[in-house]
């Protein structure tokens, strides 16, 4: 009796260590599993391919998806401009358009910036507009603005030929700082048509330091919703022109937008449209925005091969 327990417990010990070794044989192929797929995972731009290219279309990509959302802001505000009159020299507007929403369809409710107006001898013109985001400004699409804006207005927002001079001030959307000038030239009526050719150097830096430079001449054409002033879901525009950039790490690019970039008022993300990529007079790569559909992905493609990218991280604090 005593021989049989002796080797009925040896054959336990056997089979529990069998059974151990077997469990940590899958746990060390799930693990690995896992991190495959992780590492693999095309939707993430850390995953994606690391060329020289890559990097850089998915950098611009990143400056492109703040640099129409800082421009839209702009044209948010100056083409309501008269409606913004009660907040000239008026200390106490700024807490009266907190408190009633009054931006309801562009801010969550308690944000908004600090506006300022200073108006010229000219029926009010030359007339300057001072944005000030503080340290956190949150729009209803989850962005997060701060710093701050100075727009310098020729004429009246629906003068054909006014122009805007834009100064970026320690402004930045969500991760991404914005610095320099841009002019935008309106042409329209702003009721029929409406249309700002944007021209400038502005240099963008990315939280991990690294910057873009671009020098740019773009235009931004609304195809809906210019009858709806202080409601900009209705808002469809479409972006073309080209941009010639460098990096911090001396890369040179130009990228010309081959079928035009279509942004929608109630979207923070460029819906549709492809943009050309080259370097040294070579043609590297495209980005697909899509069909249309409002979500963060677009489709790189270098030397032939394609992948899905994300584009537009949010900072904490937004959605």
């Amino acid at each position: 009796m005593r021989f049989n327990f002796v080797n009925n417990f040896i054959y336990q010990k056997d089979l529990i260590m069998k059974k151990t070794m077997f469990l940590s044989a899958l746990i060390v192929l799930a693990v690995t599993f896992f991190a495959c797929n992780k590492n693999d995972d095309n939707n993430d731009p850390a995953n994606t391919d690391t060329t020289t290219e890559a990097t850089m279309v998915m950098k611009d990509a990143a400056v492109d998806d703040v640099s129409d959302a800082s421009e839209y802001e702009v044209d948010f505000f100056t083409t309501a401009v008269d409606s913004l009159a009660p907040a000239e020299n008026n200390p106490n507007w700024h807490q009266w358009h907190i408190n009633h929403n009054a931006f309801g369809g562009r801010f969550r409710w308690g944000h908004c910036p600090n506006i300022t107006i200073v108006s010229g001898p000219n029926n009010g013109y030359p007339k300057t507009i001072t944005l000030d985001y503080g340290d956190s400004t949150v729009l209803n699409n989850g962005r997060v603005l701060s710093g701050i804006i100075i727009i310098n207005m020729s004429a009246p927002p629906r003068t054909n030929g006014a122009t805007r001079l834009i100064t970026f001030d320690d402004f930045a959307i969500d991760s991404i700082n914005i610095a320099g000038n841009t002019s935008m030239v309106f042409t329209g009526d702003n009721l029929t048509q409406r249309i700002f050719t944007v021209t400038g150097e502005l240099t963008y830096t990315f939280a991990d330091s690294i910057s873009l430079t671009r020098t740019e001449e773009r235009q931004r054409e609304w195809v809906a919703g210019l009858e709806t002033q202080f409601d900009p879901s209705d808002d469809v525009i479409e972006i073309t022109g080209f941009v010639q950039g460098i990096g911090s790490e001396g890369i040179t690019y130009l990228k010309e937008i081959t079928e035009p970039l279509v942004r929608h008022g109630n979207c923070r993300f460029i819906v549709q449209g492809l943009v050309t990529m080259s370097k040294n007079g070579e043609v590297f790569g495209t980005l697909d925005y899509g069909d249309g559909e409002c979500d963060r992905f677009a489709t790189l493609t270098i030397n032939g091969v394609s992948k899905i990218i994300i584009i537009g991280r949010r900072k904490p604090g937004g959605q």
